[in-house]
């Protein structure tokens, strides 16, 4: 039993391999959000005639700047979706551990429910190993799901009070510390309305709809709630 237990905890630490990119991931892609954040700002801007003054005249400089502008911002969101793939890389490598380790546990001799909860020493039972295994692979999955529709709302179109709001999520978010599990509560409810939002969408397609600014918004409403109970000061 002791032996198991240690192989499920190793398997854990090597998933843990995996997570250690997402600190520097998160970094990447919260400075690619600014870039993009800088390049609708000077759309806007280069779509207003009075910015131009005296350049007024010079043929085409408009349709040039705005075109030059677009490419750059092109360019942006093809790194963006690099760097989500690889978020989502991530999450699949520790779906993928949690299969294996769920596969090795199986594969020996069958345990009683008795033996998964047995304890051996200081090390934590094979069903804590598991469900906490479990846990992680939500919590990044989750985390993944909201970066990704935080970035499908982000257009060249997008007004600077949205880009606000999409960058105080991306910064405020509760984004996966190295070391501990992370906010369940605000999660579950973000899934939540997440999964109400997505429902049509998942029956017909197979794949959830992004969420909405509006259901963004929420969250940042929830965590304001929940982190005035923790610090013992009034809710809203």
């Amino acid at each position: 039993m002791e032996a198991l237990v240690r192989k499920v905890q190793q398997r854990v630490r090597k998933a843990r391999e995996e997570m250690d990119q997402w600190d520097d991931l998160n970094t990447r892609l919260l400075s690619q959000f600014s870039n993009a954040a800088a390049v609708i700002s000077r759309l806007q801007a280069l779509g207003e005639d009075k910015n131009y003054g005296p350049l007024h005249g010079v043929p085409n400089i408009r349709e040039d700047l705005i075109g030059n502008q677009m490419e750059v911002l092109e360019f942006i969101f093809v790194k963006i979706r690099e760097t989500l793939e690889k978020f989502n890389g991530v999450v699949k490598a520790l779906n993928k551990a949690l299969r294996d380790t769920k596969q090795m546990v199986r594969g020996g001799s069958a345990l009683t429910a008795k033996q998964m909860q047995l304890q051996v020493g200081i090390l934590p039972s094979i069903a804590e190993c598991l469900n906490g295994f479990q846990t992680l692979c939500k919590m990044h999955h989750a985390e993944f799901t909201l970066k990704s529709s935080v970035f499908s709302l982000l257009t060249w179109k997008s007004s600077s009070s949205d880009i606000a709001v999409l960058r105080q999520l991306l910064v405020d978010q509760p984004n996966i510390p190295r070391d501990e599990g992370g906010d369940q509560t605000v999660w579950t409810k973000v899934c939540e309305r997440s999964t109400l939002q997505s429902a049509v969408g998942s029956e017909t397609s197979g794949v959830p709809e992004p969420l909405t600014l509006q259901v963004l918004v929420e969250y940042l409403h929830i965590r304001e709630v929940l982190e005035g109970e923790w610090c013992g000061g009034d809710t809203p």
